[in-house]
């Protein structure tokens, strides 16, 4: 009745208190010239509704009066929106994984021509005239091999990373080391495809703090880049 509710603070009739608590925080804000809004969820039985608050200051010639306060049910519009976002994380996903799968791609494409080198070399064993130079050249092979499958490992964590962040882990650092690194494992690929690599790196470099791996991977992605535009002419 009109009586009981006379002189009754407003938000003392809801019993949630997420409600209770936004509007006592909207009446009270100093910068509430504009409507403060905020959508709560209710369940109702098995469907799942959304009904929006909007707490609006109400003015005279003479100043406030007080406030204004509009319940809406916004479920139909909140349902939309949410199959909206479902829609496009759907697609950053799936932009995501066809990114993933064109990284992998690369060090399988290091990988298999390395092993392809070892074979050809270890058909030779019968004519090594230098034993050392032999196990060197194979050694530095396998090292190749080892790092690339370091760095499938780390496009597998930087995947996850991409769905769930870490922190970047900031180290000094060559830039020169890593680009000489990237271009150590690429280089054998772009060989194969008829590019020459020229490195015409800056000397005295001084140490830069960086995350080793994003650097290593963002310098990985130029030389792709490159070698992708190269592959009408078949050379360069």
């Amino acid at each position: 009745r009109k009586t009981e509710l006379m002189d009754c603070k407003v938000w003392s009739l809801f019993h949630d208190t997420r409600i209770s608590g936004f509007i006592i925080n909207a009446v009270n804000s100093s910068n509430n010239n504009r409507p403060i809004t905020k959508v709560f969820n209710f369940t109702d039985k098995t469907k799942l509704n959304y009904i929006e608050f909007r707490v609006s200051r109400l003015k005279n010639y003479m100043g406030n009066t007080g406030h204004i306060i509009t319940v809406e049910n916004v479920t139909d519009r909140e349902v939309e929106k949410r199959k909206e976002k479902r829609a496009e994380s759907f697609s950053a996903l799936t932009a995501l994984t066809a990114g993933m799968a064109h990284e992998i791609k690369n060090p399988l494409g290091s990988i298999s021509i390395y092993l392809q080198l070892m074979k050809k070399q270890l058909s030779k064993t019968g004519t090594i005239t230098d034993p050392d130079e032999f196990r060197h050249k194979l050694t530095d092979k396998v090292d190749i091999l080892s790092a690339e499958v370091e760095r499938l490992n780390n496009i597998i964590v930087d995947f996850l990373a991409t769905i769930r962040p870490r922190k970047l882990s900031l180290m000094p650092y060559s830039i020169n080391d890593i680009v000489k690194d990237v271009i150590n494992l690429t280089g054998p690929e772009l060989k194969s495809r008829h590019i020459d690599i020229k490195l015409m790196l800056e000397e005295n470099m001084p140490l830069i703090m960086l995350d080793k791996q994003y650097i290593r991977q963002v310098i990985t992605n130029l030389v792709i880049n490159a070698r992708d535009a190269m592959k009408k002419k078949g050379k360069g």
